[in-house]
């Protein structure tokens, strides 16, 4: 079976612009001149993580601005947990992590993530990246992946429509599966939302409360496929079927997903998501 893309090998380089001026003019330079020298001593001495993180924790407080609702966590936590390229969780997105029961909410900026971006142009060397845009990477798997989960892959299963609240520039929602192979018919099982508010982006990733059944008209080419997957005597052939299925899978179910009778459902709680990031 084919592994997910978080797996395969991706660039070492964190950032693609250099290294910001050593004497940075902003909450943001010096987060990021930090964390590009705590990356290269990371590179010549692991145990220097231990002493980088706290203050690179420090500095991205001061980069991003703090946020508070409701039930979550009052103090956001640093979101990036290792700068050695062979950990999980290396290269995830830069920003201050909420959390409230099923919801996790990550907020960063519009100069954090177009360096992130930047820096994740080539990060795989065999596998689609995150497209240069910033609104077309909120809509691929690449982005979801990783930002959020550099330890499984992000199979998105179609955009749920919902309305931009007051003063949001953007707002975003998938449903999507996280696994470490193939999700064929299993379905998904979140909400991911990015919305995009002033210099703020928040990415928030929920359970996803109410269940959507497999669609039996995409089910049958799903199963049409799979077989010929089966039978093929060539590994490399018989994999490639099996992603194509996966895919095909997906994009029809992605088509019919408003035919859901508990589509509704699904748009209202993502609804309330949205409305909840300002």
């Amino acid at each position: 079976m084919r592994l997910a893309p978080a797996f395969l090998c991706f660039s070492l380089i964190f950032s693609a612009a250099p290294a910001a001026d050593p004497a940075p003019s902003s909450p943001t330079d010096t987060y990021i001149y930090a964390r590009d020298r705590a990356l290269s001593a990371v590179k010549a001495d692991p145990a220097a993580e231990d002493r980088a993180l706290p203050e690179l924790e420090r500095l991205i407080k001061l980069a991003v601005p703090g946020w508070h609702a409701s039930g979550f966590t009052p103090e956001g936590t640093y979101t990036v947990v290792a700068l050695d390229e062979g950990d999980v969780g290396f290269g995830a997105v830069d920003g201050l992590q909420y959390a409230r029961g099923d919801t996790v909410v990550t907020v960063t900026t519009k100069p954090l993530l177009t360096r992130w971006l930047a820096g994740h142009r080539n990060w795989w060397k065999d596998e689609k990246n995150i497209p240069a845009s910033m609104t077309a990477a909120f809509r691929s798997e690449a982005f979801y992946t990783q930002a959020l989960s550099t330890d499984a892959a992000a199979y998105l299963h179609g955009l749920v429509l919902v309305k931009a609240p007051p003063g949001a520039e953007l707002a975003v929602v998938e449903l999507a599966a996280f696994a470490q192979d193939l999700v064929l018919d299993r379905g998904p099982d979140r909400l991911l939302v990015v919305v995009m508010r002033g210099d703020r982006i928040f990415i928030a990733e929920e359970k996803l409360k109410t269940p959507l059944a497999p669609v039996l008209f995409c089910k049958r080419t799903l199963d049409l496929t799979l077989a010929h997957a089966k039978a093929e005597k060539n590994t490399d052939k018989s994999d490639a079927l099996e992603v194509k299925a996966d895919r095909e899978y997906r994009d029809c179910f992605g088509v019919r997903l408003r035919e859901q009778p508990n589509y509704t459902a699904v748009q209202k709680q993502a609804q309330a998501l949205v409305d909840r990031l300002h």
